[in-house]
C-alpha cells in the first residue's frame, strides 16, 4: 500500500553579515533569504543601501587608511549614521580621481619600446596611451 509522505521543505539557513550588521542590516539580509523572487524588493530598501555604503566605507578605511576591520566598522557605522541624519534621502556627487598623476606617471615611464607594459600596468588602451604621451604637460 502505498502512503504519501510530506515532501521536507529545504530550510535555507539565514545569511550573517560577515562583519557584523546591525539589526535593520540583518533584517534585509533575512528578508532576502526568505523571498526567492529576484523581482522583489525587500520592505526597507533604503536599509539595504545603507548596508552597501556602510561595506564600501568599511572597506576603504581598511585599504586606504589601514585600520582594523573591527576599527573601521566601527568609524564606518558612525558615518553611515550621520550621513543619513545630515543628507539621507539627497543625491550628492563624488567627483573622479583626478587622472593628472597618472598621465604624469605615464609620461615618465614610457620610453617608446614599453607600450605592451604601460597599457597593462595602468590598465589602458594603445591609443590611449599615445593619447596621453601626445599631449603637451600641464
Amino acid at each position: 500500500m502505498w502512503v504519501a509522505r510530506p515532501v521536507p521543505r529545504r530550510v535555507r539557513q539565514p545569511r550573517v553579515c560577515p562583519l557584523g550588521a546591525s539589526a535593520a542590516e540583518q533584517l534585509v539580509l533575512d528578508w532576502s533569504v526568505r523571498n526567492d523572487p529576484p523581482d522583489c524588493t525587500p520592505p526597507h530598501e533604503t536599509d539595504y543601501h545603507a548596508l552597501q555604503l556602510h561595506h564600501e566605507l568599511t572597506q576603504i578605511l581598511r585599504d586606504e587608511a589601514g585600520y582594523s576591520a573591527q576599527a573601521a566598522q566601527t568609524l564606518a557605522a558612525a558615518l553611515v549614521r550621520g550621513m543619513r541624519k545630515r543628507i539621507g534621502g539627497q543625491e550628492f556627487y563624488v567627483p573622479a580621481v583626478d587622472k593628472r598623476e597618472r598621465d604624469a606617471a605615464i609620461r615618465r615611464e614610457f620610453n617608446g619600446l614599453n607600450r605592451k607594459e604601460i597599457c597593462r600596468k595602468f590598465g589602458i588602451s594603445k591609443s590611449r596611451l599615445y593619447a596621453i604621451v601626445g599631449r603637451q604637460k600641464p
